[in-house]
């Protein structure tokens, strides 16, 4: 038996991609992009998500966790495709459009890196550019994109962002349990010195 190759197709060549991915790299660090969400900082109380995904099971995941946490979050979803060639300028206009949130998940539920738009200019530095911090979930510790690299955060899976936000919320919650436990105090100690003080 012979195999005969009939179409061979550069756009997919890991090759290729790893040199594209390289020279977006080198442009986000020389317009200074590279690390601007990292200067970001994440709201104490993060209620107002904004999530860029494909349809389908890791976007539901997601929701499902989200739904199932005891926050009042507020969710606005954008659904767009992860391949294709329209991909990319959906995907940045998705992120573009959400930037008013208090923070946007870049999400998917897994596939070939080498067939999505995650590695794309477009993508990355809609990422950078974004006005909200950025927590990208399009792959797995062995699957990481460009936009990986370029977000605030890079989380394994969507339901681990969900995770991750939850327990944000859950030490922002008991810190201020804890301060309203020393305010009270703080006022009771006053009250007790002004009853001192009229006996």
């Amino acid at each position: 038996m012979q195999l005969h190759a009939l179409a061979v197709d550069p756009t997919v060549s890991v090759g290729q991609q790893a040199l594209a991915r390289q020279a977006t790299r080198a442009a986000l660090g020389t317009a200074g992009l590279l690390e601007a969400q990292r200067g970001l900082s994440l709201s104490s109380v993060p209620l107002e998500l904004g999530v860029v995904a494909p349809a389908g099971q890791g976007l539901g995941d997601l929701l499902g966790r989200l739904e199932a946490a005891p926050w009042a979050w507020r969710v606005w979803v954008a659904t767009t495709a992860s391949e294709g060639k329209a991909a990319p300028r959906a995907i940045a206009a998705a992120l573009e459009a959400l930037g008013g949130c208090d923070v946007v998940i870049l999400a998917r539920g897994g596939g070939a890196g080498v067939t999505t738009a995650y590695d794309s200019d477009e993508v990355a530095t809609a990422v950078c550019r974004c006005q909200a911090p950025v927590m990208v979930a399009v792959g797995h510790t062995s699957d990481r994109s460009l936009a990986d690299e370029c977000a605030f955060a890079s989380v394994a899976t969507p339901t681990a962002v969900a995770d991750r936000l939850s327990a944000h919320l859950e030490a922002a919650d008991q810190a201020l349990v804890i301060e309203a436990r020393a305010a009270a105090a703080a006022a009771r100690a006053v009250l007790a010195r002004a009853g001192s003080a009229l006996e």
